[in-house]
């Protein structure tokens, strides 16, 4: 009854009452997630954070935790990410919601998502890298970041990550050249995507692409005479 009190602050503390008892029974957890939409967001949040302390016995509810990932307060989107961390593998269908945070604009829900990304692992790697086309920069950026993070993130869905390679934000350029710097010869298939990338009008984007290009040996002999060619570029700083 006192989660659907008139005032607020009664349904604020029955639910910090109910997290701290720790008994995750069906009902409880049931009648918990219906205050995951309250009007009020501190309700909203207790309820995040309720869920969280139930951890995988709030599990029936993920979407329904996945939904405070878009709360207008922070505090609760962030409380959110913890709460889906809390659940292991059943968040892994909203991956992808969670993956939106990582370039939220306060910093502790973004390392709050990674932090569940990190957990779910290469299982959310192709959720993570649905963001690459995203578009806004700033979430194309935090893929990149991200799938270098992870174990095997990268390997599988180098090519997309390549195709960053000439994003029209030189941040991202500058996201997906220093994680396929970190995959060695391997992104040598890449080569041609780093050749355009010593015309780029980034200086870190060139200097990072040049490095890159220098660790790939033997394998760029495919690739010199386009190379060469770049020598009478009429930039002085591709030449």
């Amino acid at each position: 009854l006192l989660l659907s009190d008139d005032e607020w602050q009664v349904r604020q503390a029955a639910l910090q009452a109910l997290g701290h008892t720790g008994r995750a029974t069906v009902p409880v957890v049931g009648t918990l997630a219906v205050c995951l939409a309250d009007n009020n967001w501190e309700v909203r949040l207790a309820a995040c954070q309720a869920m969280h302390r139930f951890g995988e016995a709030a599990s029936p509810h993920a979407s329904a935790i996945a939904q405070c990932l878009i709360d207008e307060h922070c505090l609760v989107r962030q409380a959110g990410c913890e709460a889906l961390g809390g659940l292991g593998e059943v968040a892994l269908p909203h991956a992808s919601a969670v993956a939106l945070r990582l370039c939220d604009e306060q910093s502790a829900v973004s390392n709050a998502a990674s932090n569940v990304l990190m957990q779910l692992g290469d299982a959310a790697a192709p959720a993570i890298a649905d963001q690459l086309t995203h578009s806004n920069s700033g979430v194309r950026r935090a893929a990149c970041e991200m799938l270098g993070k992870l174990q095997d993130g990268v390997p599988p869905h180098a090519a997309a990550i390549a195709a960053r390679l000439s994003d029209n934000d030189c941040h991202v350029r500058l996201a997906a050249c220093r994680i396929m710097m970190r995959m060695g010869p391997s992104a040598a298939p890449y080569a041609g995507h780093f050749i355009a990338c010593l015309a780029d009008a980034d200086g870190d984007v060139r200097r990072m692409a040049d490095a890159t290009l220098k660790g790939f040996g033997e394998t760029l002999l495919p690739h010199a005479g386009t190379i060469v060619a770049k020598l009478l570029d009429r930039h002085w700083r591709v030449r």
